[in-house]
């Protein structure tokens, strides 16, 4: 079944609720790398570098990551906000995955400041909106939105 599933790519991780937890890590790592992308794409707008171009470059460097590659370029830069992820998922995922640090003593501070800022765009936005829309919160000049109002 889980051949089906996920055409091999899967493997045993550990006992019960493992798999869980590394979702959760994932999810949570996604949540921290689009913030931070944005951030550095708006960095690179108010220098005027075009944020597709810097995209591009970082991606093919030691920063990149599937926000600067793919994300960005294809629902915020476009505009499409349309990943089919909800925004308020992720900001579950991102505080369950806080919540379960905290269960065995853990206190990763950067990912902690990353999910408040989900938390803060959930508020915002609300737990419908595209979770690419967290651009709109944490790097505006880069949406439509903001670039209209530049």
């Amino acid at each position: 079944m889980l051949e089906a599933l996920t055409g091999g790519q899967y493997q045993h991780l550990g006992g019960p609720g493992a798999g869980n937890v590394v979702k959760l890590l994932n999810n949570v790592l996604a949540a921290a790398n689009l913030v931070s992308v944005g951030e550095a794409l708006a960095v690179a707008k108010a220098y005027g570098v075009d944020p597709a171009l810097a995209a591009a470059g970082i991606s093919g460097a030691s920063g990149g990551s599937k926000a600067s590659a793919a994300m960005y370029p294809n629902w915020v830069l476009s505009g499409t906000h349309d990943s089919g992820f909800s925004l308020g998922l992720m900001a579950r995922d991102a505080a369950l995955a806080i919540e379960v640090a905290g269960q065995r003593g853990e206190q990763p501070d950067l990912l902690i400041a990353a999910s408040q800022r989900w938390q803060d765009a959930l508020a915002q936005l609300g737990p419908g909106a595209d979770f690419t829309e967290i651009a709109r919160t944490v790097a505006p000049s880069l949406t439509r939105e903001g670039a209209s109002g530049a």
